[in-house]
């Protein structure tokens, strides 16, 4: 069995690809533990610390060959609001139960939950589902909804700031 050495990107890595892992959300964060490719590699992983595996990312094994990360797209629900304070109530909600949530500047994003869909509903959400590679990105990640609440929160003064300093002017 070969076994992980390090994470690397596959796009610098792709020549020396002999398989690749197609993983699931929970998959993804490993520390150790045993995976099989899709071309029946088997893989040992015995890391330092627990790490996020994105899609881009590839394991080098320990005789230098390269194993490509791919995300499989999982269930997801959509959320949109009325405003951007609405938005921002319904991520305090959300970060208020912990929920990992992927931000966009007019949406949430977060994985199927029955209750928590009901709470968003009884607070005016509109919500749709969905199948995709979630916050596989380097640039769209899922984080912590507290995170979300503080950068809509400054999202929303800046827009406040801006139009007072625009009244004023007038």
């Amino acid at each position: 069995m070969l076994r992980v050495v390090r994470v690397v990107s596959s796009s610098a890595t792709a020549a020396r690809a002999i398989d690749t892992l197609i993983l699931n959300a929970e998959q993804r964060r490993l520390q150790t533990g045993h995976l099989t490719g899709v071309n029946g590699t088997a893989i040992g992983v015995m890391l330092p610390e627990p790490i996020l595996l994105r899609n881009g990312d590839a394991l080098e094994l320990d005789d230098g060959s390269i194993v490509d990360v791919v995300i499989a797209p999982e269930p997801l629900i959509e959320i949109r609001a009325n405003d951007l304070t609405h938005l921002a109530r319904l991520a305090w909600h959300l970060g208020d139960r912990h929920v990992p949530v992927q931000i966009f500047p007019n949406r949430l994003r977060m994985r199927p939950d029955g209750v928590l869909e009901a709470m968003l509903k009884g607070l005016g959400a509109r919500k749709r589902r969905s199948t995709r590679k979630a916050a596989l990105t380097r640039t769209m990640r899922m984080v912590t909804t507290m995170r979300a609440v503080t950068t809509i929160i400054i999202l929303a003064m800046t827009m406040i700031m801006t139009i007072i300093i625009m009244t004023e002017g007038t």
